[in-house]
């Protein structure tokens, strides 16, 4: 029997849960604090707001001891035998005013033998003061009745004590620290259930290997990881495979008009255009970048060039409907045709296409569709959707750029060029298939 496929498959499905819930730790954080403190503030709470009396006895008349160097010892430790008596137990339980049951009275009430054996100590813990008190005076009278009673007890005093003394009991830090351990680990578990709940909900793309692209030719030319202010090494060296794919493809097949979008908003569209152009720069090509508004923009026909750094410029251009139609001489077409003789190679950054749906119109003037996705930000729906888009209206392959990937991928540098199609035998039957209807 082979199992590797099901040994492949389990081991899988496991990296990929870890990976749901390690991508989302902020939860198993969270419910670690809440529970490790919540539970730590009810357990300490518990203790604190109960009340410790006690009270101190000895024997008065005490038998004789089996041991003549302990005199009386013999009498105390009969004595302190009656105190969890069933017997005793139930008599204070009838004597309080309030309901309690002899186990209750058996966990609050406790006793401690001195270290010279000649007195004992009884402490009742309870959660009222009042109800503390009430116990202890019936436990001192009913336990003194029971030790005259016995024959081998003799009699016990009782010595005064004064009742502003009660106190919380003590805490022992190492059971409160593990309380504390315990219960974060417990809520480590919970958040880490909740983790795993919302990561099978959440349709986004976090491994970009993971998409199964369909309804187009998508060629994947670069993966850039996630960076704050300034791109380090790591993203700098994605950036400038990019950037050294779209130079060859505006040297060898006069390709200058790249389109920049990305199917949903906060892809890093702008921020991959700008990187690129700089790069570029830096190879001595001169640059335009156009940032298209959506429409109904507030701006001059007649855009104005401005410098961002050198090498690099920039122009801002309104979009109109008009402009899908290629006979429509509108700004953004004069901005183009324009940049196309002044410039090495122009970047349009489009605004996410999903919402902009005829911006697809534009991609047939177009030289270079450059799609741009986030890792964590886009669906794998909207990628498909957003590439079935495209094809609708032209047939040029897709270039993608995935940003904001994990670490893994920021080395990754995927083949470019699609495999040729094998040419197809062509037959009575299909040789009519895709003729141009219009003729």
């Amino acid at each position: 029997m082979n199992l590797e496929p099901s040994q492949g498959m389990t081991r899988y499905s496991v990296k990929t849960i870890l990976e749901t819930i390690f991508r989302r730790w902020f939860w198993c954080a969270l419910f670690a604090f809440l529970f490790a403190f919540g539970i730590s503030a009810v357990y300490w709470n518990g203790y604190y707001t109960s009340v410790e009396l006690s009270a101190t006895f000895i024997p008065v008349s005490p038998s004789p001891a089996p041991n003549a160097d302990v005199p009386g010892s013999y009498s105390v430790l009969i004595s302190q035998s009656y105190v969890t008596h069933e017997e005793v137990l139930d008599a204070v339980a009838k004597s309080v005013s309030f309901a309690v049951s002899a186990e209750e009275l058996r966990q609050a009430i406790s006793s401690k033998i001195s270290e010279n054996g000649m007195s004992a100590t009884v402490k009742v813990e309870w959660h009222n003061r009042d109800q503390a008190s009430e116990i202890l005076s019936a436990l001192k009278a009913n336990l003194s009745y029971a030790v005259a009673r016995s024959a081998q007890a003799g009699v016990i005093k009782w010595l005064e004590s004064d009742p502003a003394e009660a106190a919380a009991p003590s805490v022992s830090r190492t059971r409160a620290a593990i309380v504390f351990v315990i219960a974060g680990l417990f809520g480590a578990l919970a958040g880490a259930g909740v983790a795993f709940l919302i990561g099978c909900f959440d349709k986004r793309v976090y491994d970009p290997m993971s998409v199964k692209l369909s309804g187009g030719d998508v060629r994947v030319i670069g993966m850039v990881g996630r960076y704050d202010d300034k791109p380090d090494d790591r993203q700098m060296q994605q950036i400038a495979a990019i950037a050294m794919y779209l130079k060859k493809l505006a040297e060898t097949n006069d390709h200058k008009l790249v389109m920049c979008f990305s199917p949903g908003p906060q892809c890093g569209t702008s921020t991959i255009a700008r990187d690129v152009a700089l790069v570029l720069a830096g190879m001595q090509m001169k640059i335009l970048i156009v940032t298209v508004t959506a429409q109904g923009g507030f701006l001059p026909s007649a855009p104005a060039i401005t410098p961002l750094t050198p090498g690099v410029d920039t122009c801002t251009v309104s979009w109109d409907d008009k402009e899908s139609n290629p006979d429509f001489d509108g700004p953004l077409s004069s901005v183009l045709a324009m940049g196309i003789r002044r410039y090495v190679l122009v970047l349009v950054d489009c605004p996410p296409l999903l919402s902009h749906v005829q911006l697809s119109g534009l991609v047939a003037g177009m030289d270079i569709p450059l799609l741009v996705c986030g890792a964590g930000v886009t669906t794998h729906e909207e990628v498909n959707a957003a590439v079935s888009l495209l094809s609708r209206t032209s047939d040029k392959p897709v270039y993608c750029v995935w940003n904001f990937v994990d670490r893994r991928y920021e080395y990754a540098y995927l083949p470019v060029e699609a495999e040729a199609e094998p040419a197809r035998k062509v037959t009575d039957e299909c040789k009519n298939i895709g003729a141009d209807v219009r003729l």
